[in-house]
């Protein structure tokens, strides 16, 4: 909710099987609200990790049919004995809530459980603070104006003027990259090229698109970036969070792909000094000029990437927690002499459906 459109299909899936990750983010005394109870197998791992057990919420009702919306927070709006068992536990722990995104509708299950919320403000978030500083294409006129390096995206509006932008840069390259400047995960990318189009039995970029670009109306109505396939050799990103006017650089980690999808994190990045520092010296100007006067606070980073010339465009920032904070988290939290140790994360790796969490620890 904290876009405009909806969260179904594959992007709703995602959401709720990748949502227990964020129970490396608890402290001993902390709680997280997720769509569904981890399995025991899961927090005995958990317990053992860490030392203790970790103190999970979620709503009774199960989200099963992907045509409909996924909504965690109305899910717990619609729960009157959840909301009252994290109302009286929160105000015994003193709790706050500290959202993956901001939205009007954390504000509202926050003044039903009477916590106050980190991060961006409700005024930022109801001027829609929020949309504007995950959007794409809004990021890229900011780096552009300052002389930070992107790629040489067309920004279009409009099945017709996408369909032609993507067919004239094709025609030129022989591949083309579109990104909706609003979209996340990986899941509003899409790459045409010889490979991409035979792979799915396409003949042709109009055809290849209405394929492929799904949800239709999401990809007609909003700002679309169409741009060349660029060889990214890497793509670290930096991590940080804003408090108030202050910057803290939490990290620079490289990005796992798997196409132009997000996979995981390498902990940390394996770029020279020179050149972290130099990322980070850009998402420190970043937050500092636009992100923090813009009403950002709390978690965001700047996804960048590293061409074969050794250069760096910088791609997106996303004002929200990531897909880099509980690989993070899991590294502070095990390793104590971080300086010697390399961590990655895999959010994709796959398993047979009917394999348990037992069938893993066992193949491990």
């Amino acid at each position: 909710s904290a876009f405009h459109g909806q969260t179904t299909g594959d992007l709703a899936l995602k959401c709720v099987q990748v949502a227990p990750r964020a129970m490396h983010m608890l402290g001993p005394d902390d709680a997280a609200l997720l769509y569904a109870a981890p399995p025991d197998a899961f927090v005995d791992y958990y317990r053992g990790l860490y030392g203790y057990e970790p103190r999970v919420y979620y709503p009774s009702e199960s989200y099963t049919d992907l045509t409909q919306p996924l909504d965690l927070i109305q899910m717990a709006l619609r729960d009157s004995e959840l909301l009252e068992r994290l109302a009286m536990d929160g105000k015994r722990h003193g709790w706050h809530i500290d959202p993956f995104i901001a939205s009007s509708q954390v504000y509202a299950l926050a003044r039903r459980l009477g916590m106050p919320v980190c991060g961006f403000s409700e005024e930022a978030v109801m001027t829609h603070a929020v949309a504007r500083l995950n959007d794409k294409a809004l990021f890229q006129f900011w780096c552009r104006k300052h002389r930070i390096p992107t790629p040489a995206s067309v920004h279009v509006v409009g099945w017709e003027n996408l369909i032609d932008e993507a067919q004239r840069q094709f025609d030129e390259r022989g591949s083309v990259m579109l990104r909706r400047a609003r979209a996340a995960g990986g899941l509003g990318n899409c790459l045409v090229n010889q490979v991409t189009m035979t792979a799915e039995g396409t003949t042709s970029v109009r055809e290849h698109l209405r394929l492929k670009l799904k949800p239709h109306e999401e990809w007609e109505h909003e700002v679309i970036l169409v741009e060349p396939e660029l060889e990214i050799l890497g793509s670290p990103s930096v991590l940080a969070r804003a408090t108030g006017g202050n910057v803290e650089i939490i990290g620079v980690i490289d990005q796992v792909l798997s196409g132009s999808a997000y996979i995981g994190g390498n902990y940390p990045t394996m770029e020279h000094d020179v050149d972290a520092w130099q990322l980070m010296a850009w998402t420190v100007e970043y937050a500092r000029e636009h992100f923090i006067p813009q009403g950002g606070q709390g978690w965001f980073d700047i996804d960048f990437g590293r061409l074969r010339n050794g250069t760096f465009v910088a791609f997106e920032s996303n004002g929200r927690c990531t897909g880099n904070n509980h690989g993070y988290a899991v590294r502070r939290r095990l390793m104590s002499d971080r300086s010697r140790v390399h961590a990655w994360t895999n959010d994709a790796l796959k398993v047979a459906p009917r394999t348990s969490f037992e069938d893993v620890l066992r193949g491990v």
